[in-house]
């Protein structure tokens, strides 16, 4: 454990016992007026929060919301969607905390994924503290108010998420409801198509072959190929061999850079990633391949859906993808994988779809 982490929990802990004392059990129809939304979770999930914060929003229109998000990822929120504030929290940067702590009293918390994070909430002065059951390690729970029971039958991420909230489901999501400032860099003249090969875990990667050869029937349709990667992960690109013509962007553009690329793509494709996540704000059409992941889980759910039409690809029978965890809880109707590569040398789920499927599926998006 770092030292900065160590000095974290120094202060988180006495905070949040000293403000147990003004805990106040959850009403679900008081209207809260101050409330925090506190999570570490990375870009993929936090944008699948984005429907509870509408929800958030349409429940208590008066209020003042703020959320946690890793500091990478404070400049995608600038334009404050649905009135959102946010300010960055790292447990491993002390003086992120300290920010915080300017912003302490909240009347109502929110605590999506890791129940741990009910602790930071207490510590802020949230008298309320809403969080999903069985986390499965009593202490994280000591802070909870009310538990959001998982649900029995499969849905997305975005709609558990949503649970948390009482009221009404949220209209539809526009582009225009999440505003930015697009940056100055220059973007093809011609109809393009965004082919984004890189993912966290390598067994969520498609092949090569398969990326060269699906960039060949896609020129003849008309497009121009942007390739693109997360940083340090440009020799993925090296091996898909780009055309001359091509367009290459090995990690060098941050979130806004990338959001602005994805508005005025005709097409995503990609794996399953955090940029499959961030196209849902662009208005952009994506294709996206599932290997490991299950789109029953984070596929396009009905608040995105208009918006941002989302073609999942997915082999449903692979016999390894044999696991129901999710933030440390089991649900027996998830079926996912989250091995890795000391665990399983040749992904077959993500293997078994083709280039010919992937070209089939955007004449459903068109």
């Amino acid at each position: 454990m770092t030292a900065s982490k160590q000095i974290s929990r120094l202060l988180i802990i006495p905070l949040a016992l000293l403000r147990r004392i003004s805990r106040k059990a959850y009403d679900p129809k008081h209207e809260y007026c101050r409330i925090l939304v506190a999570h570490h979770l990375l870009l993929g999930d936090t944008l699948l929060l984005t429907p509870m914060l509408a929800k958030l929003r349409q429940r208590y229109p008066e209020a003042k919301i703020w959320m946690t998000v890793i500091p990478s990822l404070v400049s995608l929120y600038e334009g404050c969607p649905y009135g959102v504030r946010v300010l960055p929290y790292h447990p491993k940067q002390v003086s992120t905390l300290w920010h915080w702590l300017k912003f302490s009293h909240f009347d109502l918390a929110v605590v999506p994924g890791d129940n741990r994070y009910a602790w930071l909430a207490r510590a802020l002065g949230a008298r309320t503290i809403v969080a999903l059951a069985g986390d499965g390690r009593a202490w994280k729970d000591w802070q909870v108010d009310w538990h959001v029971p998982w649900p029995k039958a499969p849905c997305t991420l975005a709609e558990i998420f949503m649970a948390l909230v009482d009221g009404q489901e949220p209209s539809p999501y526009t582009p225009s409801q999440w505003p930015f400032v697009a940056p100055e860099n220059a973007l093809p003249v011609s109809s393009y198509c965004v082919m984004h090969v890189s993912a966290r875990n390598s067994l969520r990667r498609w092949s090569a072959t398969h990326w060269h050869s699906l960039a060949n029937i896609m020129r003849l349709r008309g497009f121009r190929i942007v390739w693109s990667t997360a940083p340090g992960e440009a020799a993925l690109l090296e091996s898909v061999t780009p055309a001359s013509n091509d367009i290459q962007i090995p990690g060098t553009l941050d979130l806004l850079g990338l959001r602005h690329l994805l508005t005025h793509a005709n097409l995503l494709i990609t794996v399953e990633t955090g940029i499959a996540h961030l196209c849902r704000l662009t208005g952009t059409p994506s294709i996206v391949i599932f290997g490991q992941g299950n789109p029953t889980l984070h596929g396009n759910e009905s608040f995105w859906r208009s918006a941002s039409p989302m073609q999942p690809l997915f082999e449903e029978n692979i016999s390894c993808r044999d696991q129901s965890h999710v933030f440390g809880r089991i649900l027996p109707w998830v079926k996912r994988c989250d091995r890795t590569l000391n665990s399983c040398g040749q992904p077959k789920c993500i293997d078994a779809i083709l280039p010919e499927q992937v070209a089939r599926a955007t004449d459903i998006l068109q």
